[in-house]
């Protein structure tokens, strides 16, 4: 390699890294504006959020590229795609779900999908098993009454829209990341919530004891005896004293913004543990039913999406053209116009 050839590698090399180094500090502010604008109060926010989020980023894209590709959707496309039939009962099923939903609806009546030829999009679904009974055949023998494990597909859900490929892969990231963002802000406003709840009850508590203090001390001695005050009191002093212990604890873990920001970047550091795709290799038949490839089943290689601890869904990423959905465009109209304060 020549002097000259080698000089434009590395100012290629040197421009790419800035423009990652420019995206990256652009992200860090798109996440402290989600999560917490006060941050920036913290002169090591970037220093710390940096290579925090550049550690979800591969976690993420590496997710994404383990995934198949978009699975072509349309109703000639159902009979020749496994996948497809075992999603839909028939064509009119994957029809009607396309047809129906307000995302796919949204999305092709926005500027966005305009003079689009195809639209990328991920499609998720929960898988569900139930016992049945029915007849198999076992060799020669047609045996009836026999325990079958069917499979079924429910609660379909269509998003992330983009109108070329790689634009939907980047689109993805980024709510992959804004979910990973949106998990760190709930375990903030729940710590915020809890402190706030027992700075509360600590305060009721404090003066629930000096109101029996005055009235032990005052006329309400002559009323009620001085056991039950001090049960009353022993028993007020035992739940003060659990309320501040858990208090200061919490305060000690979600107390300041060092606090906040330690729980964002621990957030972003483990988002390949918070969010994996495991596979999964199912066997069914033409009716669903779990079955083996010597007895005829097709083997389906599915992707199952889990995000912390919420039930684990079905993922599949899809590709349509933007006339398979039936869209009332008169009826997105009319949406639009409200929503303009047009009537």
């Amino acid at each position: 390699m020549n002097m000259t050839a080698w000089f434009r590698e590395w100012r290629l090399a040197r421009q790419a890294d800035r423009e990652r180094r420019r995206a990256l500090l652009d992200g860090v502010e798109a996440i402290v504006d989600r999560v917490d604008p006060r941050l920036r109060a913290l002169t090591s926010y970037r220093s710390r959020l940096v290579p925090a989020l550049e550690t979800a980023v591969h976690a993420v894209d590496r997710l994404i590229d383990a995934l198949p590709p978009p699975v072509p959707i349309g109703r000639d496309a159902w009979t020749s795609t496994p996948h497809l039939r075992a999603y839909f009962t028939n064509p009119e099923k994957m029809q009607e779900t396309f047809d129906t939903d307000s995302n796919v609806r949204d999305f092709l009546t926005s500027a966005e999908a305009r003079g689009a030829t195809e639209v990328f999009a991920a499609m998720s679904m929960r898988l569900d098993r139930s016992t049945r009974f029915g007849s198999e055949m076992v060799g020669d023998q047609v045996l009836a009454d026999q325990r079958q494990s069917a499979i079924g597909f429910s609660d379909y859900r269509i998003g992330v829209f983009a109108t070329d490929e790689h634009g939907f892969r980047r689109a993805l990231r980024r709510r992959v990341l804004e979910e990973v963002a949106a998990r760190a802000m709930q375990q903030i406003l729940g710590m915020r919530s809890r402190r706030d709840s027992l700075s509360e009850e600590k305060d009721v508590l404090k003066w629930k004891l000096k109101i029996f203090e005055m009235r032990k001390a005052g006329i309400g001695s002559l009323l009620h005896d001085h056991t039950t005050y001090d049960r009353h009191v022993e028993a007020l002093q035992s739940k003060l004293g659990s309320v501040s212990t858990t208090l200061d604890d919490l305060l000690e873990r979600a107390g300041t913004l060092d606090d906040f920001l330690d729980i964002t970047v621990e957030a972003f550091e483990t988002a390949g543990e918070t969010i994996r795709i495991d596979p999964l290799t199912i066997c069914v038949n033409t009716m669903n039913v779990e079955t083996s490839v010597e007895k005829g089943g097709q083997e389906l290689r599915l992707c199952e999406l889990r995000f912390g601890k919420r039930r684990p869904r079905i993922v599949t990423l899809i590709r349509f053209s933007p006339s398979f959905p039936s869209v009332d465009t008169d009826r997105a109209l009319r949406r639009a116009a409200r929503a303009l304060g047009v009537h």
